[in-house]
């Protein structure tokens, strides 16, 4: 009897010590708010303005990635300028011949049968520089 006694007893009290407490839960909110975003885009580059009879052959693509830091200028941090670095890579098909003799730049259509296309492509880096003008909070998107 003495031993049902001590099991009860020992129960009682670990279940006590097994119990939970819940406590409220604070957010945490970010004082330093920033909005820093990479970016990344695709694109199909058309030609304007073209001479007669040059064409634009196939799909004309570009392609950008880079990072921009955001970097606030008020108290509220909802106004901020933002500068980036990025890379920009863009082909142009087309049927124009672009030669140089003797440093000066020749432009030719392609007529012959000798080439249909022409593929002028070239690659940047992108330095992006914005204004930014939020409603956004650090706890509201």
């Amino acid at each position: 009897m003495k031993f049902f006694i001590a099991i009860i007893f020992i129960l009682g009290f670990s279940s006590q010590n097994v119990a939970q407490n819940i406590k409220e839960q604070k957010q945490v909110v970010d004082s330093l708010y920033k909005e820093d975003q990479f970016y990344a885009g695709v694109t199909y580059n058309l030609l304007a303005n073209k001479p007669k009879n040059m064409n634009q052959n196939g799909f004309s693509l570009g392609f950008h990635i880079g990072y921009i830091k955001d970097i606030p200028i008020n108290k509220r941090r909802n106004i901020a300028l933002a500068l980036g670095l990025g890379y920009s890579s863009n082909s142009y098909n087309q049927n124009l011949l672009i030669s140089e003799q003797s440093s000066t730049t020749n432009y030719s259509i392609l007529n012959d049968n000798s080439f249909s296309k022409n593929k002028f492509s070239n690659h940047l880096i992108e330095i992006p520089f914005e204004f930014r003008w939020r409603t956004s909070t650090p706890t509201d998107y």
